[in-house]
């Protein structure tokens, strides 16, 4: 006997905290009809299981706690989810200003035990290459090159 959209839905989010876009996805994935996905989703906003607002609010907060990453990755990861590019905006620029890029490009650099200070011309540039892969903004990394 198949499950049912709502069952398959509830599923997921008993798991963890899903975007209405990631969870849609999933849901089809699953060759669900996408006219109960729809309602489940209508249903989940409605009664607060699904909330992109609080959900980015919380994916951005975890990683400013983890670090590793700068702004244009984590941007990345959430627009590849679904997140709608205004409200990620506006929340970004609420919650990761230029402060925070640079104090987590800070902790990059110490948790790897890289320099720009000690290191030739060759290394500082693998550590500028580095920075730039894991999303770190040109300027912030610049400014920490030339303190």
């Amino acid at each position: 006997m198949k499950r049912s959209t709502s069952d398959a839905g509830l599923d997921l989010l008993a798991r963890r905290d899903h975007f209405a876009a990631e969870l849609r996805l999933k849901l089809r994935q699953k060759d669900f009809p996408i006219d109960e996905i729809e309602d489940f989703i209508q249903k989940a906003m409605e009664h607060g299981w699904i909330n992109d607002r609080t959900s980015t609010q919380k994916y951005l907060a975890e990683q400013i706690r983890k670090g590793g990453h700068g702004r244009l990755w984590v941007q990345a990861k959430l627009m590849q989810k679904g997140i709608d590019a205004s409200l990620l905006e506006e929340l970004l620029s609420q919650e990761w200003d230029d402060q925070v890029e640079k104090d987590l490009a800070l902790q990059q650099l110490a948790r790897e035990q890289l320099s720009f200070s000690s290191s030739g011309i060759h290394e500082q540039k693998k550590v500028w290459d580095k920075l730039l892969r894991r999303g770190f903004n040109r300027s912030i990394v610049f400014d920490i090159m030339n303190r």
